[in-house]
């Protein structure tokens, strides 16, 4: 659960509710309806019983960090996605703030949290967006429809003033009381509405006084119709576990303190809910046999499969600056490693459309722990470093001075070639500089020596656009990296 300190911006996502990316506000109740099916199946299906594609377009990235490691050590890896849907936006927004109201509220408190939502309903804008509206519901023992929704931020605000103190705490009665506001005129209720969305506003300062498991049942119901649920937990005696469950996502779950931090936390909530796309989002990781997942890594938290080393994360309204999800993981073996099987992901529109997609598999360079991964040798001629023969791979050395180099000259090994070719392969070619192509070259060979016309000095590949063969793409000296 997120501190409300953490600031959300349009352009940049939220490292907790917005991870340097931010949060998903869909139909929660979509969530719930999709089980995890296997990465290759949301791969293959974009499009469904030959129905519209959606319009959405995503962009995504996968990238592990770092790239070569000693043998227990641990790689960070990191999933983007970026979602547009142009031309399939809901305009429709209906928000319910449910506010406690019962005793402990009393006094400054009860007058903070006012405050705020009155600032979040004027950010809302509802004179320049007409089919924007807002419901005040209050409980203590009960709960009070304070009024209906409303196109007007003046009564919205009227309404939210009218609040007032005294009595228990049933944040169950609460929810219900913001579904019957959400409901249409007889009550009666599509589900999911696609032509709506909506959300509901928690804030409470206390427990449930007849336990979670009320407020759990409530908070399905809310989400199964298709309302995403926010919530705002202020003060010591919240109950913070019970209301991280209730929320639509963890993004979408508050703890507050000081005045500053409710305002804060209610503010992102605004700011989320009208800049976001409203979509469904599942990303999974599955991970290969020789890379253990770091428990309790995973930032947001992700759900685990049945399926060994399988996490995946669900989330609901999908920030502009896109959304990051983050896990560690832990090598078990030597040599050039994929730090997944695979990796995939989906998005559902308003339409329940959906577009699905593979991210691409970073390689790390797994080294014995033993042997430490760079060489300095502080004078010339010293003797070429040397590595004992081991049964697995070699781990790369990177001298900093080796015989044969002019003074001065200090080689170098390049990513693509960490990546991409076998680690004994680069180290020989560090050691004997000489076997490889381009070595004593200068970057340009028809021009005379100079400060600007150096000695190849990186090793790389010879096309690094392509994948290392040691006969047709092999390791080459040349005048920078790509």
């Amino acid at each position: 659960m997120r501190r409300v300190t953490e600031r959300a911006t349009p352009s940049a996502p939220h490292a907790a509710l917005v991870l340097a990316g931010a949060v998903i506000l869909v139909a929660a109740g979509w969530l719930a309806a999709l089980a995890p099916a296997t990465p290759a199946a949301l791969a293959a299906r974009s499009m469904q019983g030959g129905a519209t594609p959606s319009t959405c377009v995503v962009t995504h990235t996968k990238v592990a960090a770092p790239s070569v490691i000693r043998l227990g050590e641990t790689v960070d890896v990191t999933l983007t996605a970026r979602v547009g849907c142009p031309g399939s936006v809901t305009e429709t927004l209906h928000v319910v703030l449910v506010l406690d109201a019962s005793d402990s509220m009393r006094g400054s408190r009860l007058q903070d949290v006012k405050t705020a939502a009155k600032k979040s309903v004027t950010a809302l804008d509802m004179t320049s967006n007409p089919t924007t509206m807002v419901g005040v519901v209050a409980f203590n023992s009960m709960a009070r429809t304070i009024c209906d929704l409303t196109d007007s931020e003046t009564r919205a605000h009227l309404c939210i003033d009218r609040v007032t103190a005294g009595g228990g705490t049933r944040i169950d009665l609460g929810i219900m009381g913001g579904v019957r506001v959400l409901s249409l005129p007889g009550g009666s209720r599509p589900v999911p509405r696609e032509d709506v969305n909506e959300v509901m506003v928690i804030v409470t300062d206390g427990a449930n006084n007849a336990g979670c498991a009320p407020v759990l049942s409530a908070a399905r119901q809310a989400r199964g119709q298709g309302i995403a649920l926010a919530t705002v937990c202020i003060g010591p005696d919240c109950d913070a576990a019970c209301m991280r469950s209730v929320a639509s996502s963890p993004r979408l779950a508050y703890e507050a303190d000081a005045p500053a931090e409710i305002e804060s936390a209610l503010d992102e909530i605004a700011l989320l809910i009208t800049t976001s796309e409203w979509v469904t989002l599942q990303v999974f990781d599955e991970l290969p046999a020789a890379m253990e997942y770091v428990t309790d890594s995973a930032v947001p938290v992700a759900s685990l499969s049945d399926v060994p080393g399988r996490l995946w994360w669900g989330e609901m309204l999908v920030p502009t600056g896109g959304l990051t999800f983050s896990l560690a993981v832990r090598p078990t073996v030597l040599g050039h490693q994929p730090t997944n099987a695979q990796a995939s992901g989906r998005v559902l529109d308003q339409e329940r459309r959906e577009v699905s997609w593979l991210f691409d598999v970073p390689y790390v360079l797994v080294i014995d722990p033993s042997v430490p991964p760079t060489v300095t040798v502080t004078a010339p001629p010293a003797p070429t470093p040397t590595v004992t023969p081991r049964p697995t791979d070699t781990p790369v050395v990177r001298p900093t001075s080796t015989p044969g180099w002019p003074v001065g000259v200090t080689p170098g090994v390049c990513d693509v070639a960490l990546a991409r070719a076998p680690a004994s392969a680069v180290s020989s070619g560090v050691a004997n500089p000489n076997t490889v192509a381009g070595f004593g070259e200068r970057c340009n060979p028809s021009s005379p020596p100079g400060p600007f016309n150096g000695q190849r000095d990186q090793l790389s590949i010879e096309q690094p656009s392509k994948p290392y063969h040691p006969l047709y793409n092999g390791l080459a000296w040349k005048c920078g990296c790509p």
